[in-house]
């Protein structure tokens, strides 16, 4: 029984001298997950407005083309007898 008891304390002293150290570096950690968490939302929002712009850009090209496509029909039709 002593044994078990001395086992014990030195198992507690441990506890005592480590967990501060460990409680810290999981709080730390805590802050760092926030911390990136939010870095990967602003970068979202970032690729979230790009892809939106390059599909407005190619909407553009698109119509565009289609403008050009009609002007070239008409001309075409203009100098057919």
């Amino acid at each position: 029984m002593r044994r078990a008891a001395n086992s014990f304390a030195l198992l507690a002293d441990a506890a005592l001298d480590e967990l501060p150290s460990t409680m810290t570096a999981v709080r730390l950690s805590g802050m760092e997950i926030s911390d990136f968490t939010l870095e990967l939302s602003d970068l979202s929002q970032v690729i979230a407005d790009g892809v939106n712009k390059s599909t407005n850009i190619v909407q553009a090209v698109e119509d565009g083309i289609g403008q050009m496509r009609n002007i070239a029909r008409q001309k075409t039709k203009c100098m057919c007898p």
